[in-house]
C-alpha cells in the first residue's frame, strides 16, 4: 500500500474503503480477515458483509494466520497457537 493510499484509508474498514486497484482486493480482504482471526476484535454486520462480498469474488484466496500469543501457559491447550488456514471464498473465514 502506498503512503497516499494509506492516508486515504485512515482507520476505515472494508465497508467504507478498499484499495483503488481492484486486482488487490482479495489479498487486502485476506489480510484484514487474518488480523481479525488472530486478535479477535469484533466485526459489525456491515464489515462482515463487506468482507463476504469481496470473498465471493475470491474463490482461490487463502487466509493464513497465527492465533494471538498467550500471556500464560495452560498445559491442556499447549500447541493451540499453531497456524491456521482457511479459504476466503469458501466461507470458512
Amino acid at each position: 500500500m502506498t503512503a497516499k493510499s494509506n492516508r486515504a484509508k485512515g482507520d476505515r474498514d472494508p465497508t467504507d474503503w478498499l484499495p483503488p486497484l481492484v486486482a488487490v482486493h482479495c489479498g487486502y480482504a485476506a489480510e484484514w480477515a487474518s488480523t481479525k482471526l488472530r486478535w479477535s476484535p469484533a466485526a459489525d454486520g456491515a464489515e462482515a458483509g463487506a468482507l463476504a462480498a469481496v470473498a465471493r469474488r475470491c474463490p482461490t484466496t487463502t487466509v493464513e494466520y497465527q492465533l494471538r500469543p498467550r500471556t500464560w501457559s495452560n498445559p491442556r491447550t499447549r500447541g493451540a497457537d499453531a497456524g491456521r488456514r482457511g479459504s476466503l471464498g469458501g466461507g470458512e473465514v
